[in-house]
């Protein structure tokens, strides 16, 4: 079972990981994005800002992190 997390938990876990990868460390801000869709899992998206970071390497860590944490977390729904 996936642990539910709020927005904020999930930014926060998804910022320190992809700023743990090579070309990474100044990342400046990732943002999660829910997503509304019949398929109930994943139900959020990693879109990342990237600051002087290489972009390529930003969007591949994004994306392995993204993929990574899906597997564990679970956005809350809204109350």
């Amino acid at each position: 079972m996936k642990a539910e997390l709020s927005l904020d938990e999930i930014k926060q876990i998804a910022l320190a990981k992809i700023r743990e990868h090579r070309g990474c460390h100044d990342v400046e801000d990732v943002s999660i994005c829910p997503i509304a869709s019949t398929d109930p899992d994943p139900n959020w998206a990693i879109s990342c800002g990237i600051g002087g970071s290489d972009k390529t390497a930003a969007a591949k860590a994004a994306l392995y992190v993204e993929q990574e944490m899906q597997g564990k977390y679970r956005l809350q729904a809204e109350a």
